[in-house]
């Protein structure tokens, strides 16, 4: 916050005094100097505190200390991965690092007046172990069983699109090839390791033609089951009537 010497009002016909031309002179001086202020360029290096490897979805947010600013960092990978905010003026600041399966992490900050980066490394630790579900939507289910394992994720269920409950240790062949139609939870959801998977997939289609039941009237039981086998039928067991 900037803050002017002692400026009066003048009126027409008033005397300009020295004091107060000073004043405005001093005004002038006190504006270009903040404007000409080096603004600082910070570079955070967020990092998993177990691995040291980068934490890419983080949100990094500074607010000054006397509440007149905010800004937020945004990652930028290649060879840097780390988070960058440029133009922050100097001062001091509250740093608040956030990112899905970490504890906050929070710290003071000072920005100095400087023309180079000014480099902060933060440590996150886990407080669980979450694990971002991948997109297997078309996926072989065969594909779609590595995929999940790489991940470091299991198959919990396996339904087809006839409503088929499919063991997932015990795929038969034929169904390894189905592809996938849908999932829970669904792609970029974060997921604990130890809950499985559930995949809906396609399956064969099934044609059934019908046939022409043949006439069954004055059959014994035994004649009119072989005669419905004959053509893919089956004989419903006795219906038996309590008397």
């Amino acid at each position: 916050m900037l803050t002017h010497p002692p400026l009066i009002d003048a009126h027409p016909g008033d005397p300009i005094t020295s004091e107060g031309w000073n004043n405005l002179v001093q005004s002038v001086k006190t504006l270009f100097d903040a404007l000409n202020k080096p603004q600082g360029t910070l570079v955070f290096k967020v990092t998993d505190k177990g691995d040291n490897s980068p934490v890419k979805e983080a949100v990094v947010s500074l607010f000054r200390k006397d509440g007149t600013l905010s800004r937020g960092a945004a990652f930028v990978g290649g060879t840097l991965n780390a988070y960058m905010a440029a133009g922050v003026p100097a001062g001091s600041y509250a740093l608040v690092v956030e990112a899905a399966g970490y504890a906050v992490e929070n710290r003071d900050l000072e920005v100095a007046e400087a023309e180079g980066p000014q480099e902060t490394a933060i440590q996150m630790t886990k407080t669980s172990l979450t694990v971002r579900m991948p997109n297997l939507f078309g996926f072989k289910l065969s594909e779609a069983q590595v995929a999940l394992t790489a991940s470091s994720l299991t198959l919990g269920r396996i339904i087809d699109s006839h409503g088929n409950d499919i063991p997932p240790a015990a795929v038969p062949a034929e169904v390894a090839s189905g592809r996938v139609l849908n999932q829970v939870p669904e792609a970029g959801a974060l997921m604990d390791p130890k809950d499985g998977v559930q995949l809906h997939i396609s399956a064969k289609v099934e044609v059934k033609l019908p046939v022409k039941v043949p006439k069954l009237l004055g059959m014994t039981y035994a004649e009119a089951q072989i005669a419905l086998e004959a053509v893919g039928l089956k004989l419903a067991p006795p219906i038996t009537v309590k008397k």
